[in-house]
């Protein structure tokens, strides 16, 4: 397997590995230390600031193309890497708290968070697609 694809499914692992604890701190920042639960206008205003900053990730990730990037210098690769690791990390945090949100504003509905999980897979299958396209 190229060295590329292994440095790519570790990095999408510690992503994953890194919003894992990013759930229950979340839940418990949401349900606990704010007035969300008892103010739905206010967690429906959240939701719309937590959609910009995904949308932001989403532009970010999308924009960037590891064929601009020189993958034999590891400095470029690795930049690479982290850039699209943290635009990853966010788009999934944004994820979690549109997920949690929802189920505030409108109870726990499994179609959304599949959707979610869907919609984050493709941006995994989007970053491996880019990644091979580059290294063609």
């Amino acid at each position: 397997m190229n060295c590329l694809i292994k440095e790519n499914i570790v990095k999408n692992i510690l992503i994953a590995l890194c919003m894992v604890p990013v759930y229950p701190l979340t839940r418990e920042y949401i349900y606990s230390f704010t007035r969300l639960p008892l103010d739905l206008p206010l967690a429906g205003d959240t939701l719309i600031a937590i959609s910009i900053l995904s949308v932001m990730a989403c532009f970010g990730n999308f924009a960037f193309s590891y064929r601009y990037v020189n993958m034999n210098d590891s400095v470029q690769r690795y930049i690479a890497h982290i850039t699209t690791f943290m635009l990853m990390w966010l788009m999934g945090i944004s994820l979690i708290f549109t997920s949690l949100l929802m189920q505030l504003l409108v109870g726990y509905f499994v179609v959304i968070d599949i959707a979610l999980l869907i919609l984050y897979l493709a941006i995994v299958c989007y970053d491996f697609s880019d990644l091979l396209n580059a290294i063609k």
